[in-house]
């Protein structure tokens, strides 16, 4: 049987958060897959967390983009040159 079960680790145990089919003290194999990015620095994490930038409308963004000269897709022919 293969289960895909979310589960909290606490006190050195993983506690499933749903019931599973399975006999007292029966041996199963574990995958543990945490939902922290292992690349992203918890510390740096938190910190982001805490900024406060006010947030930006679809419009204001698109407003700020069209101030960028050129377009991305001449970016591209240009670093590929001609075929």
């Amino acid at each position: 049987m293969i289960e895909h079960v979310e589960a909290i680790y606490e006190h050195g145990v993983f506690r499933p958060l749903t019931p599973l089919p399975l006999a007292e003290q029966e041996r199963v194999q574990l995958i543990v897959k945490s939902r922290h990015e292992d690349w992203l620095d918890a510390n740096a994490h938190h910190m982001a967390e805490q900024e406060t930038e006010p947030e930006l409308s679809l419009a204001e963004i698109r407003t700020e983009l069209a101030r960028i000269p050129g377009s991305w897709a001449d970016d591209v022919i240009a670093e590929r040159g001609e075929y």
